[in-house]
């Protein structure tokens, strides 16, 4: 999905989105939902992962926890529900507005 049509602002809803989901993963756990520890840092995980500590994200200090990373699946998630906010049908009306007020003026 391209992002062509999008402003600064609609990026920092995707922005805001990928961050939402972020708390959306960890608190998604549940007391069935294993955590993996890396670097002394735990951090969401699959069950079936190896690796995985069965915990729920309030027996997790909050010094203790790794935002969930961000991969290129929740950007593109983000991105396909976030909208650009003006579409290239505004734009060419915009444009066709102001050049019709160049030619009066």
């Amino acid at each position: 999905m391209a992002t062509r049509d999008y402003q600064s602002t609609d990026i920092t809803l995707v922005a805001a989105r990928l961050k939402l989901n972020s708390v959306v993963k960890v608190r998604g756990t549940s007391c069935a939902t294993s955590q993996l520890m890396v670097d002394d840092l735990l951090t969401p995980c699959s069950p079936g992962d190896p690796a995985a500590i069965e915990l729920t994200w309030m027996d997790v200090p909050s010094d203790k926890l790794l935002e969930p990373i961000i991969c290129m699946s929740d950007m593109l998630c983000s991105l396909s529900t976030t909208q650009p906010t003006v579409n290239m049908e505004v734009l060419f009306k915009v444009r066709k507005f102001t050049e019709d007020l160049e030619q009066e003026g």
